[in-house]
């Protein structure tokens, strides 16, 4: 009897100490856990750097900045020997241009008319005017006006001497050397209806 109860309490010491021991090793574990949580939970938040700003109109870094090529003006010399361009082709294999026109070519490296393409283009070259635009050439010339172009006269106007020297008509004048008769827009007179005796100006 004294022995089996010897054993008993042995066996019960046993059964405490294992009980403490699994106790206290819970509490070391809930301890860390709770550790652990409270450092993640309470650990300042990671700062994050402002993104960097560029300033307005300034390219990405690497990158070429482009250029704007500045505004264009007309020069007052291209304005006053603008081309004026009559719709008729010349050149190689083409009808020569009339009397008051020349042969430009197509090809800036062509010299020689009869071997390439072109245009025919009036000799006698005057400034453009009469747009509405307020910035567009003006005749600055003394004696000069805005008139139609009497070569063509469904076209923009050109500055022409306010007296022009007339030619052809019932006399056939001739005109200075250098210019040409055509026929007079202002007049009601069309020597290509009929009107052999109308009076022509030199341009």
């Amino acid at each position: 009897m004294l022995f089996s109860r010897i054993v008993t309490l042995v066996a019960l010491g046993f059964a405490n100490l294992s009980l403490a021991e699994s106790e206290g090793d819970s509490e070391l574990e809930t301890g860390s856990l709770t550790t652990e949580t409270g450092s993640h939970m309470h650990s300042p938040p990671l700062e994050t750097p402002p993104p960097e700003t560029t300033p307005a109109g300034t390219p990405p870094a690497g990158t070429t900045p482009a250029t704007t090529p500045p505004a264009e003006s007309p020069s007052a010399t291209d304005s006053e020997t603008a081309v004026q361009t009559a719709t008729r082709t010349c050149g190689f294999r083409q009808d020569p241009c009339p009397t008051d026109q020349a042969c430009k070519p197509n090809f800036a490296r062509c010299w020689i008319p009869s071997r390439c393409t072109g245009k025919c283009v009036y000799r006698n070259r005057y400034r453009q005017c009469g747009s509405s635009n307020p910035r567009a050439p003006r005749c600055v010339r003394p004696n000069y006006e805005c008139r139609t172009d009497p070569r063509t006269p469904s076209g923009s106007s050109i500055c022409l001497p306010k007296k022009l020297a007339t030619c052809g008509g019932i006399t056939g004048k001739k005109c200075p050397r250098g210019l040409f008769c055509y026929d007079d827009p202002s007049d009601n007179c069309n020597p290509a209806s009929g009107g052999a005796d109308c009076p022509g100006v030199c341009v």
